[in-house]
């Protein structure tokens, strides 16, 4: 699903470039305690920063 979104800035980005993909979280657990004192484990999803970057090859001469 997520090349599906990406793939045409992927293939018009040429030789050299930089994308930035937006809205891309993880689930991640932490620790709190309920009403009643007892410790629980919740979950959330955090944004992470996703980066593509396509380099030049240096030193490779055709």
């Amino acid at each position: 699903m997520l090349l599906r979104t990406v793939y045409t800035k992927l293939s018009t980005l040429g030789k050299g470039g930089v994308i930035i993909i937006p809205d891309i979280y993880i689930k991640l657990s932490y620790d709190t305690t309920n009403r009643k004192g007892k410790p629980m484990r919740r979950w959330r999803y955090v944004p992470i920063a996703a980066v593509y970057v396509k380099r030049w090859q240096i030193g490779v001469f055709s």
